[in-house]
């Protein structure tokens, strides 16, 4: 997110050269440059061709190019988009045509909704660094720079969807007033060491199962409760699945907690779902274990959620609506909603996530959709929904 934001940062200075050839000066910002030598950015410019480069004191970068080169990098980043582009439609099931207009403010992504996953939507940050790199690089700045994507029903050219850059961008940046004190404060007494956090497990279901092309798929949880005297959170979270023996088959190390702050005497769950198990051997059985940190979260957020209600679409997937009440006193922009869907007698049969931005004071309506654990799962099974908008302050 940092990167993606000092992109913007790009400063273009357009001169004349001596020949009468105009140049352009190019500043990428310093945090762009952290992990690379002066001789790695030197050897950079001059294999792109760019007149010359100079290394600011505050550790930016200004690239000089002609304007013709200019013209050449501009082509070669919408030649680097339609790769990315044509990659994701191999790689993303549910994508069957990306179309963007001219200077990348806008992707239009059409889905095929019986393949379409609740993760699909996640790509929109891919979009927008695509689309905020191009117009910054073509000298738009930071202020004029949006990227919209508008998810689409290949069959019906139903908008599902729609996701901003400028909404993804536009938070609240607080910086706390400091204020010295005349005399210095005096020592406080240490406070007593808090007991480590402790959580215990409650519950887990995994389950295997084909996609609607043949591609075996698994999807588990595990459920704890959190048995500490104070809120945490799960760091680097993963699922290991393992055959019978005990042997490793797969890690996934993109699951998801929800909610993302647990509360004292609070069930959480850690999930994965739709995992490809294709290139494995699952001959022996696929069996899994969860790891990751636990600590305490001292510094969070929550939106209070109200009217939840749900219900299936005829794709299979589980709608979710309700209303979110912003008490925080700050805007909360393109802010995680999490969800696990129960069955009537309260076991968990299905996890949904989505997206929403929440401004301070105003209780707005939200929407978010996904799946059961499997496609085997009849979708009546859903009978209610617990949401979460809670999170830690520091996140974007």
């Amino acid at each position: 997110m940092r990167k993606i934001a000092l992109i913007l940062a790009v400063i273009m200075v357009f001169t004349l050269a001596g020949c009468g050839e105009k140049t352009v000066d190019v500043t990428m910002p310093a945090a762009l440059f952290s992990d690379q030598t002066e001789e790695d950015i030197k050897k950079a410019a001059e294999e792109n061709g760019y007149l010359g480069c100079t290394i600011n004191e505050n550790g930016s970068v200004t690239y000089t190019m002609t304007e013709s080169r200019h013209r050449e990098m501009l082509d070669e980043l919408v030649s680097r988009a339609d790769e990315s582009i044509a990659e994701l439609i191999g790689k993303v099931a549910s994508f069957t045509k990306i179309d963007n207009n001219s200077d990348m403010s806008e992707f239009s992504v059409y889905m095929d909704s019986e393949k379409a996953t609740m993760f699909d939507k996640f790509y929109a940050l891919a979009f927008y660094t695509v689309g905020a790199y191009y117009q910054s690089f073509a000298g738009k700045s930071a202020d004029e720079i949006d990227v919209i994507i508008k998810f689409i029903d290949a069959e019906t050219n139903e908008v599902l969807d729609t996701a901003s850059y400028r909404n993804f961008m536009n938070r609240a940046e607080e910086s706390p007033e400091e204020a010295a004190p005349e005399e210095p404060a005096p020592t406080p007494e240490p406070e007593p060491e808090k007991p480590e956090p402790t959580i215990e497990a409650v519950s887990q279901n995994i389950y295997g199962f084909r996609n609607s092309l043949g591609d075996p798929k698994v999807s588990a949880y595990r459920g704890y409760i959190n048995t500490s005297e104070y809120p945490i959170k799960i760091n680097n979270a993963y699922i290991e699945y393992d055959d019978k023996d005990g042997k490793l088959l797969s890690v996934d190390k993109y699951v998801t907690c929800v909610p993302e702050i647990i509360m004292p005497g609070e069930v959480f769950y850690i999930y994965s779902c739709f995992y490809d198990i294709s290139d494995i051997d699952i001959s022996n059985g696929v069996y899994f274990k969860v790891g990751g940190s636990v600590e305490e979260a001292d510094d969070f957020y929550e939106i209070e959620v109200s009217d939840v209600d749900l219900s299936a679409d005829k794709y299979g997937r589980i709608k979710i609506v309700g209303r979110a009440t912003n008490e925080t006193g700050n805007d909360k922009n393109f802010k995680e909603i999490s969800a696990v869907i129960y069955d009537k007698d309260s076991n968990v049969v299905g996890f949904c996530t989505g997206y929403e931005s929440f401004p301070a004071g105003q209780t707005i309506p939200f929407e978010i959709s996904g799946e059961l654990m499997s496609r085997e799962l009849d979708t009546s099974l859903a009978d209610h929904a617990e949401v979460y908008i809670r999170s830690a302050a520091r996140y974007w």
